[in-house]
């Protein structure tokens, strides 16, 4: 019983020391090293740090990722502010609800978590039955390898568990002034001009709040960049969708080719018009315009 309680002790022992005669010396040296690392006071500190550290840790862990998860939700009380201010298609009102997203990686962690705070309440004497502390470590340990595993997979489950935005997705919920709530989910199943009017004003009221450093005042920078933007919109989507912008106090800048002019033209007061070099292939020359001047031009182009 000796010596198999002598090679229990770690993968090291296993591999130095079987049951033979010749395991001896082996013996006695692990036996020396035990007494210099005075291991019943290693093992009383490791006991303490289960009570003091680990458990606590683990309690406080748990509790921090709801934390995350409520400052998520918590932070979209500004953007639907925002929201609530700017009409959004036939004079409804567009709001951003979260949801619950279904982690089975997150229930197993919360699971094991548990079970180990579980069989080891705070401040119980442990040294009552150490093996069963001993024990339940062990299956912690075994249950989260994942912790410290550098493949990918180990990674993408860490982020799965403790990334709060890993735990929530979105829907726009779009009130009108007569009839009940719509749930956009999503942009499949609209038209592209329904779909980018959508993440326009959200995507807008989100830059409002953040450029505007958090307050409810416009943003004092708030020039957006449209690189074709509302290319697949019709001129009411198109329109809507800017007129939300600009309410929301940002200055646009759009780049758009020559046939969308149109649809920017109640909101569009100069034109930067460029064009190939016809001396030079390689270059492109700009010139400065009113948006009436490039509509004339467009309608002679064609």
């Amino acid at each position: 019983m000796t010596i198999r309680a002598y090679r229990n002790i770690n993968d090291r022992t296993q591999r130095e020391v079987d049951d033979s005669i010749d395991s001896v010396l082996a013996l006695e040296q692990i036996h020396q090293q035990l007494i210099t690392d005075d291991l019943p006071r290693a093992r009383s500190n490791w006991l303490k740090k289960v009570d003091a550290d680990l458990n606590q840790g683990l309690r406080a862990l748990l509790k921090q990722i709801e934390v995350d998860r409520g400052e998520i939700t918590r932070g979209l009380d500004p953007i639907n502010s925002v929201l609530a201010g700017v009409p959004f298609r036939s004079g409804s009102r567009l709001a951003i609800e979260p949801v619950d997203r279904v982690s089975s990686n997150l229930h197993e962690f919360r699971n094991v978590v548990l079970a180990f705070t579980r069989d080891n309440p705070l401040g119980e004497d442990l040294f009552n039955d150490e093996a069963k502390v001993e024990t339940s470590f062990k299956r912690l340990r075994k249950s989260l390898e994942r912790l410290t595993d550098p493949s990918r997979a180990g990674e993408a489950w860490r982020r799965s568990v403790f990334d709060a935005r890993e735990h929530v997705t979105f829907r726009a919920i779009e009130t009108p002034s007569e009839g009940k709530p719509i749930v956009h989910d999503g942009v499949s199943g609209m038209s592209g001009g329904e779909g980018q009017e959508l993440i326009a004003f959200i995507l807008g009221a989100a830059l409002r709040y953040r450029l505007g450093e958090g307050g409810q005042a416009p943003p004092t920078y708030g020039s957006v960049v449209l690189d074709e933007g509302f290319v697949k919109a019709d001129s009411d989507y198109t329109g809507r969708a800017l007129r939300a912008l600009q309410e929301l106090g940002f200055q646009l800048i759009i780049g758009a080719p020559r046939e969308k002019a149109t649809a920017f033209e109640d909101f569009v007061d100069l034109v930067a018009y460029i064009s190939a070099d016809p001396d030079n292939p390689n270059s492109v020359r700009i010139y400065s315009m009113t948006i009436q001047e490039a509509l004339r031009l467009d309608e002679a182009a064609a």
